[in-house]
Order: structure tokens, then C-alpha cells, then sequence
């Protein structure tokens, strides 16, 4: 007997692993202390050398990108991989194999609140709290 849902569970299984991952590194890391820590050792870079500030805009700007890519990139990797996933479990809630169904709600609520911590933290880091 084939199981329905089964290849699909173990992919979104998988995805999930990898998103959870990167829930904790969001949950842990603050893009506001991240940017402050950056221009406060830069600051303290330039003090004794003023030539130092044409490069520092040159690093700023680089180092600037970087800061918001390493926040950026998981944001936009959990919204759009959780959102495509959604749907996929929600339709193995229709599975033959009862364990399948089990895991699908659990899937479900994790999918739900990866997405919303997601855009609780992108409201954070707007207000400038996150």
C-alpha cells in the first residue's frame, strides 16, 4: 500500500529543518546591534587616522549591503519556502496513513509560525527594535 503525502512530508520535513535553522539565527541575532557594533568600531577605526574616512564610507557601504543580505536572505527564503510549503501540507491532512495526517497539523503550525515571526521580525526591524 502506498502511502499519499509521504515523499512530500519528507520534503517538507527537510525544508523545515532548514528553516527552523533559520528562525533561530533571527531570533538570536538583532540587525540594530548588528549595524550599531559595525559603526561604533568603525568609529573608533577612524579616530586617529582622518584619512581613513574616504575608506571608511567604501567599507561602510559594502559592509552595509552585507548587513542587510545576512538579514535579508533568510527573511525572504522562510516567507517564500514557508508559503509554498503551506499548501502542500495542508493538502496531506487527506492522507490514507494516519501518522501522515498527525505530521501534516504539526508541519502546519510550524509553517504558520515561521511565517509570522517572520513578519513580526521585519516589523521589528522597521521600528528599529529588531
Amino acid at each position: 500500500m502506498k502511502n499519499k503525502g509521504l515523499a512530500s512530508s519528507i520534503v517538507i520535513s527537510i525544508f523545515l529543518t532548514i528553516i527552523l535553522l533559520m528562525v533561530l539565527f533571527l531570533a538570536t541575532n538583532s540587525f540594530h546591534e548588528t549595524v550599531e557594533s559595525f559603526t561604533e568600531s568603525a568609529s573608533e577605526q577612524t579616530e586617529d587616522n582622518p584619512g581613513a574616512g574616504i575608506a571608511l564610507v567604501f567599507v561602510a557601504l559594502f559592509a552595509g549591503v552585507a548587513i542587510i543580505l545576512l538579514f535579508l536572505i533568510p527573511m525572504v527564503f522562510i516567507l517564500v519556502s514557508s508559503s509554498i510549503l503551506l499548501p502542500i501540507s495542508i493538502r496531506n491532512r487527506k492522507s490514507d496513513a494516519k501518522w501522515i495526517r498527525i505530521l501534516s497539523y504539526v508541519f502546519d503550525g510550524l509553517l504558520a509560525s515561521c511565517i509570522l515571526f517572520d513578519i513580526f521580525k521585519f516589523i521589528l526591524i522597521r521600528i528599529g527594535i529588531g
